[in-house]
């Protein structure tokens, strides 16, 4: 089955997110799967400098995602889907062959290049979130399909 990774724009600062991230990550191992957490370092900016650094986060994710894969990139733009059909997207694209990618980019957003690398855009509401609790949102729910794919209790709809 192909990987699965979630690559991040910097780690949540606040260290019960970054645990719980940390944990949705650990649980996601046989028999539900793997999940690699991947961060790139966010660029230090002042505001005349965004476009820079929003750039240079861009080439460091870009950088990082493996040849060939599915990427989904989390955009506030992009579709929305309950979890149920989520699960349908995620067994399409993996079904590909391909590891697939999901980009959380940082606080800034992320670059043109980024968005244009983009296969998927994925939405997880149209609210603004918090980078850090994007992510948080982001491994509770590949956790949440593996454990639908392998009819765990823990998704109780």
């Amino acid at each position: 089955m192909p990987r699965i990774f979630l690559l991040t724009v910097g780690t949540p600062s606040d260290p019960a997110i970054a645990k719980a991230v940390r944990e949705y990550v650990r649980r996601l191992k046989p028999p539900f799967g793997e999940l690699t957490w991947t961060t790139v370092s966010e660029v230090g900016y002042r505001r005349s400098a965004a476009d820079v650094a929003r750039r240079q986060e861009g080439e460091r994710i870009l950088a990082k995602i493996p040849p060939r894969a599915f990427v989904v990139l989390l955009d506030v733009l992009g579709r929305q889907w309950s979890t149920e059909e989520l699960l349908v997207e995620v067994r399409h694209w993996r079904e590909s062959g391909r590891p697939v990618v999901f980009v959380v980019g940082g606080s800034l957003g992320v670059d043109a290049a980024v968005k244009n690398r983009a296969d998927a855009r994925w939405s997880l509401s149209r609210l603004t979130f918090p980078h850090a609790l994007a992510q948080l949102l982001v491994a509770e729910q590949l956790y949440r399909l593996a454990t639908i794919e392998a009819h765990h209790p823990y998704h109780k709809a």
